[in-house]
C-alpha cells in the first residue's frame, strides 16, 4: 500500500465509501482490519476483497486481481443491496395483498413470504411496464419479476 501512497486508515475509509457509493452491502473496515489483511493474520471475505480490489484499482489506475495482493485462491464476489431494496410493494395501491389477494392483509405469513422473495427488473419491459415489442402492458409487478421466473 505504501507504493500507492495511502495509509491503512485512508484505505479503510475509501473501502467504506466505495461500498456506499456502489450500493454494496456496507462493510465495517478499519485501519486495524487492513493491517490484519496485510500481515496475513486475517483474510478478507469475498465481498470485502471485491471492494478492496476495486479501490486499489482506482488508486493505481490499473486493474488488480486477488492474486496481486496475495490471495490467489479466493473468489471475488460483490454483494449488492439490489435484491433487498428493489422489490415491489406487498400491497397494491388499493391495499390488496399480492400473496393472498385480501384487502388490508396483515398476515405474518404474507409479510414473511414477501421479505423472503427476490426480485429483478423485468427483462421484457425493463421496468417501464410496457412491452414495446407488441405495445401491450407487461405482465410484471410494477416493473419487477420474481427471480427465477
Amino acid at each position: 500500500m505504501a507504493e500507492l501512497g495511502i495509509s491503512n486508515k485512508g484505505l479503510a475509509k475509501r473501502m467504506r465509501d466505495a461500498a456506499e457509493r456502489d450500493r454494496a452491502v456496507p462493510i465495517g473496515c478499519t485501519h486495524s482490519t487492513i493491517a490484519r489483511y496485510l500481515s496475513g493474520e486475517n483474510r478478507p471475505r469475498s465481498h470485502s476483497l471485491a471492494i478492496l480490489l476495486d479501490v486499489l484499482s482506482q488508486l493505481a489506475d490499473r486493474p488488480f486481481a486477488a492474486a496481486d495482493i496475495g490471495y490467489p485462491d479466493m473468489a471475488v464476489e460483490m454483494k449488492t443491496r439490489c435484491q433487498q431494496e428493489f422489490r415491489p410493494p406487498r400491497l397494491t395501491f388499493a391495499g390488496v395483498c399480492m400473496w393472498c389477494g385480501r384487502r388490508g392483509c396483515n398476515s405474518r405469513a404474507c409479510i414473511a413470504q414477501h421479505l423472503r422473495s427476490n426480485w429483478v427488473v423485468c427483462s421484457d419491459c425493463e421496468g417501464t411496464l410496457v412491452n414495446y415489442a407488441d405495445e401491450r402492458p407487461c405482465g410484471c409487478v410494477f416493473g419487477m419479476i420474481k427471480a427465477g421466473e
